[in-house]
């Protein structure tokens, strides 16, 4: 019963003796059932990672520790194309682009497991942001804050203009 089960795993109608070795095989048969169990849960809950990285507001890129790509979603290369002068329509242009010379040497110190900058280019501005796994993967987090940069700049002018309004007549007085 136990030869049975090794070479068709997937019957559940296997009943085992109630001597040692049936023991063992039903203690075998229980870890399988549980690893099958394990796994799908697993393959759901991957499911669930990848349709909300598809569904993110953020361009999102899973590289290799060898810079293979593994994933990305839609909105990394189109933000991607934001930035550089040639269109993209492969994500790991990233890793060659001198626009982004600052992220190729921290991928070549790897110190750190952490990077963030701030890249400009064609009026646009966007945060930038890597994380280093264990196994030297990583990903690159394309945000775009275009719209969020110039309301700052726009406080800080209105700001500005203020203070001189506000100083003018009180020089005067």
């Amino acid at each position: 019963r136990l030869r049975d089960f090794a070479f068709n795993p997937d019957t559940n109608q296997i009943t085992f003796n109630s001597d040692e070795l049936g023991e063992i095989g039903k203690k075998i048969a229980e870890n399988y059932h549980q690893v099958e169990t394990t796994k799908k849960n697993l393959q759901l809950e991957k499911q669930k990672l990848l349709q909300h990285i598809q569904i993110s507001e953020e361009g999102i890129c899973f590289i290799s520790a060898s810079q293979q790509v593994e994933f990305y979603n839609g909105l990394f290369v189109q933000h991607l194309n934001q930035l550089t002068d040639i269109p993209q329509s492969n994500p790991s242009a990233i890793l060659q682009d001198n626009l982004f010379a600052e992220l190729h040497n921290f991928l070549a110190s790897s110190e750190e497991k952490y990077f963030e900058t701030l890249i400009s280019n064609h009026g646009k501005t966007f945060s930038l942001r890597t994380s280093i796994f264990e196994d030297k993967s990583f990903e690159i987090i394309l945000t775009d804050i275009t719209k969020q940069e110039k309301t700052k700049q726009l406080k800080i002018e209105m700001t500005g203009n203020i203070a001189h309004e506000l100083r003018t007549p009180v020089t005067g007085i």
